[in-house]
C-alpha cells in the first residue's frame, strides 16, 4: 500500500496562486467608477450644457442643526457631475448668490431670468428637503432623506426632470 504525498513545494505553489487569485479579485471590485458620457453636440443639441445646483430649501421639520440639506446638495453634486455636464462649483454657485441673499430673497423667489445671468448657466437643480431620519443602533445606522429634486433649463423655463 502506497500512499502519495503532496511536497511542500506544491503546497507553497497552491497557496502562492490563491493569494495572487484572492488579491486580483479585491484589487478589481474596490476602485472608484469610471463613467464617460459621450454626446454628439451637432446643431440640433438643445440640452443644457451647463448646470449650477442651487442651494436647497427645506420643510421646518427638518431642523437645520442636522446639516441635511448641504449634505444632499453636495452628494448629488458629486454623482452629478459623471453625466457629461459642465458643473459650476457649489463655492461658486453660493459666491454669485450670496448678495441677493442677505437682501432678504430666498432661491425660491429668484427668476429664471435672473438666475442665467447672475450664474451665468443653462440650467439648475432646484431641491426642497421634506423629510429627514437618522437612525442609529449599536453598529446599525440608516439615514433615510425625501426630497424634491426638479432640474430646469433656464433658457425655455422647461422642467427636464
Amino acid at each position: 500500500m502506497k500512499m502519495s504525498m503532496i511536497k511542500p513545494c506544491s503546497i507553497k505553489k497552491i497557496k502562492y496562486v490563491a493569494a495572487l487569485t484572492l488579491a486580483v479579485l479585491i484589487s478589481t471590485s474596490c476602485g472608484k467608477a469610471r463613467v464617460d458620457v459621450h454626446h454628439e453636440a451637432g446643431k440640433n443639441w438643445d440640452y443644457p450644457e451647463t448646470v449650477a445646483i442651487l442651494p436647497f430649501s427645506y420643510n421646518s421639520v427638518v431642523e437645520e442643526g442636522k446639516y441635511t440639506r448641504p449634505i444632499l446638495r453636495e452628494t448629488i453634486f458629486n454623482y452629478f457631475s459623471y453625466l457629461g455636464y459642465n458643473d459650476l462649483p457649489l463655492n461658486m454657485v453660493n459666491l454669485k448668490l450670496e448678495p441677493i441673499m442677505k437682501t432678504g430673497v430666498t432661491v425660491d423667489d429668484i427668476t429664471n431670468d435672473q438666475l442665467m445671468k447672475i450664474l451665468g448657466v443653462d440650467a439648475v437643480i432646484r431641491g426642497h428637503v421634506i423629510n429627514a431620519t437618522n437612525l442609529t443602533a449599536g453598529i446599525y445606522a440608516e439615514t433615510s432623506i425625501e426630497a424634491k429634486l426638479e432640474m430646469i433649463d433656464l433658457r425655455t423655463d422647461a422642467v427636464l426632470w
